[in-house]
């Protein structure tokens, strides 16, 4: 009897370990776009460091404080992707593969359909002059058609329909303090 204790005591601590291990190894969604959104940051660091001398006389100043980052995430069923990008540089989606950091090869989508920036700390997406425009989701009932290099400010939560794709848009601010 005591062995079987001794036993189903083992097993059961087997089982903890293993379910801790992995918990530990799954990173949530939100984890894996902020180690995204920090090594685009790191980049910046370093790509600032290699081009300005400690001695130079650059007036061009560091990055610091905290930064808002664009967490794009595809909602087909077919192609799932995910994308994290630095409003700040600007985000281009469309047909052109060499033009756009988002390309999408359907018919209906325009070779530089549009972009998303930052101005202010806020991030906006203008549509740039698109054959079929861009379509902004807000809620239940906030749907706008974006035409004619119009643009809204966009908000986390937000889906952008373009030709038959849908992106679900995530805002958040990287803290660079914690790199």
């Amino acid at each position: 009897m005591m062995v079987l204790v001794i036993v189903l005591t083992v097993a059961l601590l087997i089982l903890i370990a293993v379910a801790i291990v992995k918990l530990n190894s799954q990173k949530s969604e939100r984890d894996k776009y902020y180690t995204a959104a920090g090594n685009i940051i790191k980049e910046e660091y370093l790509n600032y460091c290699l081009t300005n001398d400690i001695n130079s006389d650059n007036k061009a100043d560091a990055p610091n404080g905290q930064k808002i980052m664009i967490y794009i995430k595809t909602l087909n069923r077919k192609q799932k992707a995910q994308f994290v990008f630095d409003p700040e540089k600007g985000v281009n989606i469309g047909r052109d593969s060499e033009k756009n950091n988002i390309f999408i090869n359907e018919a209906s989508v325009s070779m530089n359909h549009c972009k998303i920036f930052s101005d202010n700390m806020k991030v906006y997406i203008c549509d740039l002059n698109s054959s079929n425009g861009t379509v902004l989701k807000r809620g239940l009932f906030g749907n706008y058609l974006l035409e004619g290099g119009s643009s809204c400010e966009l908000m986390s939560g937000d889906r952008v329909c373009i030709g038959s794709n849908v992106f679900k848009i995530t805002l958040f601010y990287y803290d660079m303090v914690t790199m």
